[in-house]
């Protein structure tokens, strides 16, 4: 009995930071957000500034980032697993419009390859879907392109 529970505690340890792992190697900035266009729940553009020097989420030449992201939860669904539901892709596109309309900063972030960049203009970026992440300094949004 005693040696189940004790199985038990480890697979339940390992789980969790089996979890944490999978969210490490994100990097956030703090943003100032301009605009958050909803063109439908699966298309939406948001442009940001960065309030910090270059810190990778940004590539070195943009003082501007404009991200359109297409969010198709099938996306998800055929991959390993779900990243970024609806509903927290909406919180998130929720922050990021209560940031914008209060002019107040928010820190916005990459997980994994979190965002492309057209090839047409490196400084106008793709993305499948965002997810509010909580951070030491408050709320994050977190960019998901690939998962992982």
């Amino acid at each position: 009995m005693a040696s189940s529970r004790v199985l038990l505690c480890l697979v339940l340890a390992s789980s969790v930071m089996l979890a944490q792992s999978l969210f490490a190697g994100g990097s956030s900035v703090p943003v100032r957000v301009l605009a958050v266009t909803v063109s439908s729940r699966e298309h939406q553009v948001i442009r940001v500034v960065p309030l910090a020097s270059n810190t990778g989420v940004f590539p070195g030449s943009c003082t501007e980032l404009t991200v359109r992201v297409a969010y198709r939860r099938s996306r998800w669904w055929r991959t390993t697993g779900t990243p970024s539901t609806p509903e927290q892709h909406a919180e998130a596109l929720r922050l990021l419009t209560s940031a914008m309309l209060a002019e107040r900063p928010i820190s916005f972030g990459v997980m994994g390859q979190g965002l492309i960049a057209s090839a047409d203009d490196p400084c106008q970026m793709r993305s499948h879907g965002f997810q509010v992440i909580s951070e030491p300094s408050g709320p994050a949004v977190f960019s998901f392109l690939k998962w992982p």
